[in-house]
This record gives structure tokens, sequence and C-alpha cells, in this order.
């Protein structure tokens, strides 16, 4: 999905779209690929009732505002065509839920 936003985007909107769709295409990565560092750290811990819970929520937190605040400096920046990156993220989004979906899926029939 990255690989064709960011075709279309050189397309469309030129070098900017370019830029925007490698960018939204990598936050999206980076945010989703992430989502396993807390289940890996709340693995390693000994947890107390309800301290899980707040581990999954505090990491999920922290990753939610680092992707708000890449997003606001590429947006104030001439480098990246605005649309496109917004179009961008929630393409790969829509992609990479969806392949897990298809992914659970497929696990569930073969069990």
């Amino acid at each position: 999905m990255g690989l064709v936003s960011s075709l279309l985007a050189l397309a469309g909107a030129g070098s900017a779209g370019l830029v925007a769709a490698l960018v939204a295409t990598l936050l999206v990565i980076g945010f989703f690929a992430s989502g396993s560092v807390p289940l890996f750290l709340a693995g390693q811990v000994a947890l107390t009732r309800g301290s899980g819970v707040v581990l999954l929520l505090m990491t999920y937190t922290l990753r939610l505002l680092l992707v708000l605040m890449v997003l606001a400096v590429a947006a104030q920046t001439d480098l990246v065509d605005g649309p496109t990156l917004g179009v961008t993220v929630i393409a790969c989004t829509l992609a990479w839920s969806g392949l897990q979906m298809l992914a659970v899926l497929q696990a569930r029939d073969t069990s």
C-alpha cells in the first residue's frame, strides 16, 4: 500500500506528495510495529493486578503522542503535501488492519 500510495502521490502531487506518502507509510508501520513492545515489556516484568493495563495504556498514549507530534511538524513544512499525508495514513492504516484481520481469520481456519 505504501508503494502504491508513493507512486500515486508522486504522479499527483510531485515530490512533496512522494515525501508525504513515505512519511505516512513509515509512521503507520512504526506505530503498529511498536505495538508489540508493550506486550514484550509486560511479559518480562512481574506485574501486579491492573498494572498491565496501565502499562499498555501508557505506551499506547506515548506512541500516539509521538505520531501526532511528527504529523504536526510534517504539516508545517513545505516538503510535505498535507492532503497526501492524511490520505496515505488512512489508506495504510486500513490496509494494515485488514491484513491483520485476514491473518487472524486464516489462523482460526487452520486450527
